[in-house]
């Protein structure tokens, strides 16, 4: 979910919401990972959706190899969840990360043999920059 910062949702708040720079702060995978019930939900909705075919997943925002990490950990044991409960699974299931923030470059060591793909979001990285 790529809410926060310029995309605020005011049923949805963080506790210390005084934060220096909300567009580099708690938002996008940082949110999602946070409040996970959100993320659950998406992921289930995803995976039922993509029953039979290839799914591909691309994470935003992600600025650490953990975080990452974390969001297919979460996915996995959505599909483990449905698959447990006799519900069509996708084919497969394709895994790729936003590179919008610059703290991920330094760390694409860490993340590329574990992503299927990459996209790089030209927009925020460059107001990043």
């Amino acid at each position: 979910v790529d809410i926060g910062g310029d995309k605020a949702l005011p049923y949805l708040n963080k506790e210390d919401a005084d934060e220096e720079n909300p567009a580099m702060g708690w938002r996008a995978l940082r949110l999602a990972l946070d409040r996970d019930g959100l993320m659950k939900v998406q992921a289930r909705a995803l995976i039922e959706a993509a029953s039979g075919r290839t799914l591909n997943v691309m994470f935003p925002m992600v600025s650490e190899a953990w975080e990452f990490d974390e969001a297919k950990a979460l996915f996995e044991a959505q599909r483990a969840w449905l698959g447990a409960r006799g519900r069509r699974l996708p084919l497969e299931i394709r895994y790729g990360a936003m590179l919008e923030v610059p703290a991920l470059a330094e760390q694409l060591d860490l993340l590329l043999p574990e992503i299927d793909f990459l996209s790089v979001g030209t927009n925020d990285l460059t107001q990043f920059l």
